[in-house]
């Protein structure tokens, strides 16, 4: 069972958050600041894919992705 619908790491900088490895190995969407690593084609995480990005800092701009997965029932 899980009691999360998405992931979130909204850190400033993190070459390789685990948290976001772990979201992801439960097969939760991620949503990540653009400061964070983990991410690419052979990577964890890929944008579009199963990860959705926000420039950092930007609170507005962290719920829209967020907002979005959540009404996509992801």
């Amino acid at each position: 069972m899980l009691l999360a619908d998405v992931g979130v790491v909204n850190s400033e900088w993190d070459a390789h958050p685990l948290v976001a490895t772990e979201f992801a190995v439960c097969g939760l969407p991620v949503v990540t600041s653009e400061c964070c690593g983990a991410w690419g084609e052979h990577d964890v995480l890929r944008v579009g894919e199963n990860r959705f990005t926000y420039p950092c800092g930007q609170v507005e701009m962290l719920a829209e992705p967020i907002r979005s997965l959540l009404d996509d029932g992801a």
